[in-house]
């Protein structure tokens, strides 16, 4: 089973698209970022019936931190991903 970072926006729409930036947090992985977009898909959700599913994959090392960056704005998010 693959599982995905699932992000969601009010009122999502169909076409949405989602620029995303994961900037590493200290020196734990070999990448100091990593971009990509994704689509939004039909996942029901509080906030309407869209979301972006991420892909885990290009930030998957084990101990590392990520700031997440969306549409070139901080989320103030930090990831970590558990060893």
């Amino acid at each position: 089973m693959y599982d995905y970072l699932v992000i969601v926006r009010r009122v999502g729409r169909g076409d949405d698209k989602i620029a995303l930036r994961f900037d590493n947090v200290g020196s734990t992985a070999p990448a100091s970022f990593v971009t990509y977009a994704v689509g939004a898909r039909a996942r029901p959700n509080p906030w309407g019936a869209f979301a972006f599913e991420a892909g885990w994959k290009p930030i998957g090392f084990a101990g590392s931190c990520w700031r997440v960056i969306a549409d070139g704005q901080d989320t103030g998010l930090v990831l970590f991903v558990r060893p």
